[in-house]
């Protein structure tokens, strides 16, 4: 609660007024959709493609200067393949939170309908620039 507070109170925003709204638990959500497999590859494992983990960081991003680890001056580039794969999961993501806020049902279909082109081109995208080995896996 403090560190809500620390980015609150700067900007005039009282925390005790703002109401909360729980959402519904990842897996429950994608588990009422029928894709309960999808919580591990959306939610558990691949947020460190996304930002890293300290294994990367100290491995690959740090180095010992003066006896403190300093970051490397150098530039950082991603592979666009791995920003692929997190549209994908973010568009089935999408689609299972749409089925949960939107009530009305022609605007839950064309949501979806979006949802589906974006995982469908970026699989495309995705098998156009992997090996045949590769594609097995999907």
């Amino acid at each position: 609660m403090a560190s809500i507070q620390r980015t609150t109170q700067p900007v005039g925003i009282d925390i005790e007024t703002v109401k909360l709204t729980k959402m519904p638990k990842m897996n429950e959500m994608l588990e009422d959709i029928g894709d309960k497999e999808l919580y591990l590859t959306i939610q558990r494992f691949p947020s460190s493609n996304v930002h890293g983990d300290w294994s990367d960081i100290f491995l690959n991003h740090l180095e010992k200067i003066e006896g403190e680890l300093m970051p490397k001056q150098e530039e950082a580039e991603a592979e666009d393949i791995v920003y692929l794969f997190q549209s994908m999961h973010v568009s089935r993501a999408l689609k299972a939170v749409t089925l949960y806020i939107i009530e009305d049902i022609e605007s839950q279909q064309k949501i979806i309908s979006y949802c589906e082109t974006i995982h469908d081109k970026a699989l495309w995208m995705v098998q156009d620039s992997a090996s045949d080995e590769f594609i097995k896996g999907l």
